[in-house]
């Protein structure tokens, strides 16, 4: 079993280790977890971009264009605000596309390896007056890793933002098929045309597969060549995503009040050019305050972006646990660390 990364400049970056993870930061870009190595698998869970593999990610320019985003987007998982869609013109302030966070440097306050793998990121927006603090923490005897935010306003005004935690797999969950399992009984698609090869009509919803209060969602397939944009209206903060061949079992968990929706994307080998051209095998599980994407602005102007109010910190956090189950058992839930439990567990 090797435990070693497969990016080249993993010296240049924190690395957080466990017995059962080892996890990549990028405080340079973004505070960007850019890898999670499950030591039992050996597979990073996470995709990188073909760029980031060879290169490690820099600042990138606050561009309104979101190209600009995709030429340095290195995969991984990165935290959206306080605009998680198009660029957009608020308050005077240009956003980029995905906002600010994920494009600046982060300070690095604290690396604290006596008890769990910790480390604490700050930085302070340049659009914004908000200052932004992470912390990501791995459990010494576990294969889990928590993501907890805060965002403080610095200023007298009322602000508006919108939120999101923006994690995309690999292969080691795509391959072969995936099913996610969610508290959700329908699902509905991005009003726009997001792909030529898409399965559903923009704008149409559907109901889920229900068992009990948990609905699920097949994932495309390595052959079933497209991509899509789906939104789920969560009534609790996890879902589940298991391999349909290996049981590798990705788990998720947050804030639910404070990003009740999942954007699911899938990008599977879709032909249709820039930025992808049909070379990858992406999917995206993120949890959001708002749906359907749409710029800042759109989402205030009607009334349904969220609002920090003067001197205002507010917190959020995502936990992502990884494990193996077993195939012929349903997921139905999460226990209190994250984990998941199937049919039939005795999980009191």
């Amino acid at each position: 079993m090797t435990t070693k990364q497969v990016l080249p400049y993993s010296s240049e970056l924190v690395c957080l280790s466990t017995s059962g993870l080892e996890v990549l930061i990028n405080p340079e870009r973004g505070g960007d977890i850019l890898s999670i190595l499950h030591k039992e698998s050996s597979q990073n869970i996470l995709w990188n971009s073909r760029k980031a593999k060879k290169q490690r990610p820099s600042p990138g320019p606050m561009n309104l264009s979101p190209d600009s985003f995709y030429d340095e987007y290195p995969g991984g998982i990165q935290e959206l605000f306080p605009n998680t869609a198009e660029s957009t013109l608020i308050m005077g302030a240009e956003l980029p596309f995905h906002g600010e966070a994920c494009r600046v440097s982060w300070n690095l306050d604290e690396l604290d390896r006596e008890q769990n793998d910790e480390l604490k990121l700050s930085t302070v927006l340049q659009r914004s007056p908000i200052q932004m603090m992470k912390t990501i923490s791995v459990e010494k005897n576990d294969s889990s890793l928590t993501l907890r935010s805060k965002v403080k306003n610095l200023s007298l005004a009322s602000l508006p933002y919108s939120w999101g935690f923006h994690p995309a797999f690999g292969e080691a969950l795509s391959s072969g098929g995936c099913t996610v399992y969610l508290p959700c009984e329908e699902m509905f698609v991005h009003p726009e045309s997001f792909s030529s090869h898409q399965k559903y009509e923009p704008r149409s919803k559907h109901s889920l597969k229900m068992v009990g209060s948990v609905g699920e969602y097949s994932a495309r397939t390595d052959k079933d060549f497209g991509a899509d944009l789906l939104y789920f209206r969560c009534t609790e903060g996890w879902m589940i995503a298991r391999n349909h061949i290996s049981g590798l079992t990705i788990t998720l968990t947050w804030d639910i009040e404070r990003m009740p929706f999942v954007w699911l994307w899938q990008e599977f080998y879709d032909p249709t050019g820039y930025p992808w051209w049909g070379l990858e095998s992406i999917i995206g599980l993120e949890v959001h305050s708002s749906a359907p994407a749409q710029e800042l602005k759109s989402l205030a102007d009607k009334g349904e972006a969220s609002i920090l109010g003067p001197h205002q910190t507010l917190e959020a956090h995502l936990t992502l646990g990884i494990t193996f189950t077993d195939i012929s058992k349903r997921p139905v839930g999460v226990n209190a660390k994250g984990f998941p439990f199937l049919e039939g567990d005795d999980y009191e």
